[in-house]
């Protein structure tokens, strides 16, 4: 959670962030509904959340829930829960949670048209923009628990496995209509997987001079080197410097999914947003 302050003209000042990573589109059981201990863990999150949203100075309190709470069968038993605390959960459809996504992460970036991908747990949103106004966007359900519980299977996973799931990204993402950039379009990524990335990759550069991940430029042949490292250790990947331990089990898979949608618009750099939909 972010919360933030508005300034002067466009001006956005952050006040506080606190981070709590659910995983809820993991936490779903065999019939496709949040499972109760994943539902009792959103409400001690709202609840922090609005402590710390309301002691930064916070009036109104607006929750949004995004993929995995949008596909939950049981989201209306979630939505009466978050009721009882007063708040009102408003569930985002594909097209809004691209524009959340596209509005947050782009608008604090020196970039006027290209590509935003936002990826999360249960999807990979798209939004296409130019001159800094939203043009198309597509949702491909290639989120990082998604990924990986589809085709990365083993610990660590076969070269055959990233393969596949390279492959399906990449014509995913083509089929959706996001093809080459042009020449004065940028690929904009974000999201915890694309962040996390980014801090493993400015790790292996010690002389690296600037300690901020916002607008880090991550080179895709940077990228397909850290994919495989991580890819090969599995879940021995927690002594890679840089890396979450809370995302060792998933990070090999967001690397796959932002890969394969750089080679599928042929971008030979990826923009690290540090901003986005939180």
């Amino acid at each position: 959670m972010l919360v933030a302050r508005r300034g002067a003209g466009a001006h956005v000042e952050v006040v506080d962030e606190l981070d709590r990573r659910l995983a809820l589109a993991g936490r779903l059981d065999g019939r496709g509904r949040l499972m109760p201990d994943a539902v009792d863990a959103v409400i001690e999150a709202i609840t922090d959340f609005r402590a710390v949203a309301e002691g930064a100075g916070a009036g109104d309190v607006r929750v949004v829930g995004t993929a995995a709470v949008r596909e939950a069968r049981n989201r209306p038993d979630l939505v009466s829960r978050v009721a009882e605390m007063g708040i009102n959960l408003e569930v985002a459809d594909a097209s809004v949670e691209a524009r959340y996504a596209f509005l947050g992460a782009v608008y604090g970036m020196p970039v006027s048209s290209g590509v935003l991908v936002d990826l999360g747990g249960g999807s990979l949103d798209l939004a296409r923009f130019r001159d800094r106004t939203l043009v198309e966007t597509a949702t491909i359900p290639a989120g990082t628990l998604l990924a990986r519980a589809r085709f990365l299977a083993g610990d660590p996973p076969t070269e055959a496995e990233a393969e596949a799931l390279h492959e399906w990204t990449r014509k995913a993402v083509r089929a959706a209509g996001f093809r080459r950039l042009g020449r004065d379009e940028a690929l904009v990524v974000t999201g915890g997987a694309a962040r996390n990335l980014a801090k493993i990759d400015r790790a292996r550069r010690p002389r690296y001079p600037v300690a901020a991940l916002h607008g880090y430029e991550l080179r895709r042949a940077r990228l397909r080197a850290i994919t495989e490292l991580l890819r090969s250790l599995g879940s021995g990947a927690g002594s890679v410097p840089g890396l979450n331990p809370k995302r060792v089990d998933t990070i090999a898979a967001g690397a796959l999914v932002l890969g394969a949608a750089a080679d599928a618009m042929r971008a030979k750099r990826l923009l690290v947003s540090g901003q986005g939909l939180r």
